[in-house]
Protein backbone atom coordinates (compact mmCIF):
# COMPACT_ATOMS: atom_id res chain seq x y z
CA UNK A 1 0.00 0.00 0.00
CA UNK A 2 1.09 3.53 -0.80
CA UNK A 3 -0.96 6.52 0.34
CA UNK A 4 -0.38 10.12 -0.75
CA UNK A 5 -2.30 13.07 0.66
CA UNK A 6 -2.08 16.60 -0.73
CA UNK A 7 -3.47 19.95 0.39
CA UNK A 8 -2.88 23.21 -1.47
CA UNK A 9 -4.30 26.63 -0.66
CA UNK A 10 -3.78 29.87 -2.55
CA UNK A 11 -5.17 33.34 -1.95
CA UNK A 12 -4.46 36.45 -3.94
CA UNK A 13 -5.76 39.99 -3.92
CA UNK A 14 -4.93 42.09 -6.92
CA UNK A 15 -5.81 45.54 -5.61
CA UNK A 16 -7.11 48.01 -8.18
CA UNK A 17 -6.42 45.60 -11.05
CA UNK A 18 -9.55 46.74 -12.88
CA UNK A 19 -8.49 50.41 -12.91
CA UNK A 20 -9.66 52.20 -16.01
CA UNK A 21 -8.90 55.63 -17.39
CA UNK A 22 -12.48 56.80 -16.84
CA UNK A 23 -12.15 56.80 -13.05
CA UNK A 24 -13.66 53.42 -12.16
CA UNK A 25 -11.65 50.80 -10.33
CA UNK A 26 -12.05 47.41 -8.73
CA UNK A 27 -10.09 44.63 -7.11
CA UNK A 28 -9.68 41.08 -8.36
CA UNK A 29 -9.63 38.77 -5.32
CA UNK A 30 -9.25 35.02 -5.90
CA UNK A 31 -8.67 31.86 -3.90
CA UNK A 32 -8.32 28.16 -4.56
CA UNK A 33 -8.18 24.98 -2.51
CA UNK A 34 -7.18 21.48 -3.54
CA UNK A 35 -7.41 18.57 -1.13
CA UNK A 36 -7.20 14.90 -1.93
CA UNK A 37 -5.38 11.65 -1.84
CA UNK A 38 -4.26 8.64 -3.82
CA UNK A 39 -4.24 5.09 -2.49
CA UNK A 40 -2.23 2.63 -4.56
CA UNK A 41 -2.64 -1.01 -3.52
CA UNK A 42 -0.93 -4.10 -4.88
CA UNK A 43 -3.73 -6.66 -4.74
CA UNK A 44 -1.75 -9.56 -6.28
CA UNK A 45 1.53 -9.89 -8.19
CA UNK A 46 -0.39 -9.01 -11.38
CA UNK A 47 -3.15 -6.62 -10.19
CA UNK A 48 -2.64 -3.08 -8.91
CA UNK A 49 -5.39 -0.63 -7.94
CA UNK A 50 -5.05 3.16 -7.83
CA UNK A 51 -7.93 4.98 -6.09
CA UNK A 52 -8.11 8.80 -6.14
CA UNK A 53 -10.41 11.16 -4.24
CA UNK A 54 -10.16 14.95 -4.57
CA UNK A 55 -12.00 18.13 -3.64
CA UNK A 56 -11.23 21.37 -5.48
CA UNK A 57 -12.65 24.86 -5.03
CA UNK A 58 -11.94 28.07 -6.90
CA UNK A 59 -13.41 31.49 -6.30
CA UNK A 60 -12.74 34.71 -8.20
CA UNK A 61 -14.39 38.14 -8.36
CA UNK A 62 -14.05 40.89 -10.94
CA UNK A 63 -15.19 43.93 -8.99
CA UNK A 64 -15.37 45.09 -5.41
CA UNK A 65 -12.86 47.30 -3.69
CA UNK A 66 -10.91 46.85 -0.50
CA UNK A 67 -11.92 50.34 0.60
CA UNK A 68 -15.13 52.28 0.06
CA UNK A 69 -14.31 54.86 -2.59
CA UNK A 70 -15.95 56.81 -5.37
CA UNK A 71 -15.84 54.99 -8.70
CA UNK A 72 -15.60 51.53 -7.14
CA UNK A 73 -17.02 48.75 -9.29
CA UNK A 74 -19.18 46.77 -6.83
CA UNK A 75 -18.64 43.09 -6.10
CA UNK A 76 -20.54 40.52 -8.18
CA UNK A 77 -23.26 39.98 -5.60
CA UNK A 78 -23.98 43.75 -5.71
CA UNK A 79 -24.35 43.83 -9.51
CA UNK A 80 -27.59 45.82 -9.22
CA UNK A 81 -25.73 48.84 -7.82
CA UNK A 82 -23.19 49.07 -10.66
CA UNK A 83 -23.13 52.25 -12.73
CA UNK A 84 -24.60 52.22 -16.26
CA UNK A 85 -22.10 52.29 -19.12
CA UNK A 86 -22.37 55.32 -21.43
CA UNK A 87 -20.18 55.74 -24.52
CA UNK A 88 -19.75 58.97 -26.43
CA UNK A 89 -18.83 59.69 -30.05
CA UNK A 90 -15.62 61.17 -31.40
CA UNK A 91 -16.09 64.94 -31.61
CA UNK A 92 -13.81 67.16 -33.69
CA UNK A 93 -11.30 64.31 -33.97
CA UNK A 94 -11.18 63.72 -30.21
CA UNK A 95 -12.42 60.55 -28.54
CA UNK A 96 -14.45 61.15 -25.42
CA UNK A 97 -14.10 58.78 -22.50
CA UNK A 98 -16.97 56.53 -21.61
CA UNK A 99 -18.73 56.76 -18.28
CA UNK A 100 -19.18 53.69 -16.12
CA UNK A 101 -17.38 50.38 -15.94
CA UNK A 102 -17.25 47.86 -18.76
CA UNK A 103 -20.59 46.17 -19.50
CA UNK A 104 -19.20 42.78 -18.42
CA UNK A 105 -18.42 43.97 -14.86
CA UNK A 106 -18.91 42.99 -12.14
CA UNK A 107 -18.75 39.23 -12.42
CA UNK A 108 -17.38 36.25 -10.53
CA UNK A 109 -17.60 32.54 -9.95
CA UNK A 110 -17.25 29.93 -7.25
CA UNK A 111 -16.74 26.40 -8.49
CA UNK A 112 -16.47 23.19 -6.49
CA UNK A 113 -15.49 19.79 -7.88
CA UNK A 114 -15.72 16.46 -6.06
CA UNK A 115 -13.87 13.64 -7.84
CA UNK A 116 -13.62 9.88 -7.28
CA UNK A 117 -11.68 7.59 -9.62
CA UNK A 118 -10.26 4.07 -9.61
CA UNK A 119 -7.88 2.48 -12.13
CA UNK A 120 -7.02 -1.22 -12.13
CA UNK A 121 -3.87 -2.50 -13.88
CA UNK A 122 -3.77 -6.23 -14.64
CA UNK A 123 -0.90 -8.11 -16.29
CA UNK A 124 -2.22 -11.39 -17.74
CA UNK A 125 -0.20 -13.45 -20.22
CA UNK A 126 0.70 -11.28 -23.21
CA UNK A 127 -1.81 -8.63 -22.10
CA UNK A 128 -1.30 -5.56 -19.99
CA UNK A 129 -4.84 -4.39 -19.22
CA UNK A 130 -5.87 -1.19 -17.53
CA UNK A 131 -9.46 -0.18 -16.88
CA UNK A 132 -11.18 2.28 -14.67
CA UNK A 133 -13.98 4.65 -13.85
CA UNK A 134 -14.29 8.23 -12.67
CA UNK A 135 -17.13 10.27 -11.18
CA UNK A 136 -17.17 14.08 -10.87
CA UNK A 137 -19.75 16.28 -9.18
CA UNK A 138 -19.53 19.98 -10.08
CA UNK A 139 -21.27 22.79 -8.23
CA UNK A 140 -20.92 26.27 -9.80
CA UNK A 141 -22.26 29.70 -8.88
CA UNK A 142 -21.54 32.54 -11.33
CA UNK A 143 -22.92 36.02 -10.66
CA UNK A 144 -22.66 37.50 -14.17
CA UNK A 145 -25.07 39.11 -16.61
CA UNK A 146 -23.65 41.58 -19.16
CA UNK A 147 -25.56 44.86 -19.56
CA UNK A 148 -27.57 44.17 -16.39
CA UNK A 149 -27.40 47.90 -15.56
CA UNK A 150 -27.71 49.03 -19.16
CA UNK A 151 -25.40 50.42 -21.81
CA UNK A 152 -26.15 53.59 -23.72
CA UNK A 153 -24.28 54.82 -26.78
CA UNK A 154 -24.41 58.24 -28.41
CA UNK A 155 -23.28 58.74 -32.01
CA UNK A 156 -23.34 62.56 -32.16
CA UNK A 157 -23.28 65.72 -30.06
CA UNK A 158 -26.91 66.40 -31.02
CA UNK A 159 -27.95 63.03 -29.57
CA UNK A 160 -26.11 63.85 -26.33
CA UNK A 161 -27.80 67.27 -26.04
CA UNK A 162 -31.25 65.78 -26.78
CA UNK A 163 -30.66 62.81 -24.47
CA UNK A 164 -31.42 60.48 -27.40
CA UNK A 165 -29.06 57.50 -27.34
CA UNK A 166 -28.36 55.85 -30.68
CA UNK A 167 -28.03 52.45 -29.00
CA UNK A 168 -29.37 50.92 -25.82
CA UNK A 169 -28.45 47.56 -24.37
CA UNK A 170 -30.29 46.16 -21.37
CA UNK A 171 -30.45 42.60 -20.11
CA UNK A 172 -33.10 41.41 -17.68
CA UNK A 173 -33.15 38.26 -15.62
CA UNK A 174 -31.48 36.73 -12.62
CA UNK A 175 -27.81 37.78 -12.69
CA UNK A 176 -26.71 34.70 -10.74
CA UNK A 177 -26.29 31.44 -12.63
CA UNK A 178 -26.07 28.39 -10.38
CA UNK A 179 -25.83 24.84 -11.66
CA UNK A 180 -24.68 21.35 -10.76
CA UNK A 181 -23.34 18.67 -13.04
CA UNK A 182 -22.58 14.97 -12.60
CA UNK A 183 -20.08 13.38 -14.99
CA UNK A 184 -19.03 9.72 -15.37
CA UNK A 185 -16.13 8.29 -17.36
CA UNK A 186 -15.18 4.65 -18.10
CA UNK A 187 -12.31 3.17 -20.05
CA UNK A 188 -10.58 -0.11 -20.94
CA UNK A 189 -7.17 -0.41 -22.59
CA UNK A 190 -5.00 -3.36 -23.58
Amino acid sequence: DNVTIRYEFQRQLFVNTLAQTNGFSGDLPASSKNFGGIWTRTITNSIVSEFRAFYQKIGVEFGGCSAVQAGCIPGPLDIGSAVTNITFPTLNGRSLLSIGPATNLPQGRVGKVYQLADNISWSHGKHSLIFGAEYKHLNEVSPFLPNFNGAFGFSSAARIINNAPSSIGLTVGDPTLAFTEDDQYYFVQD
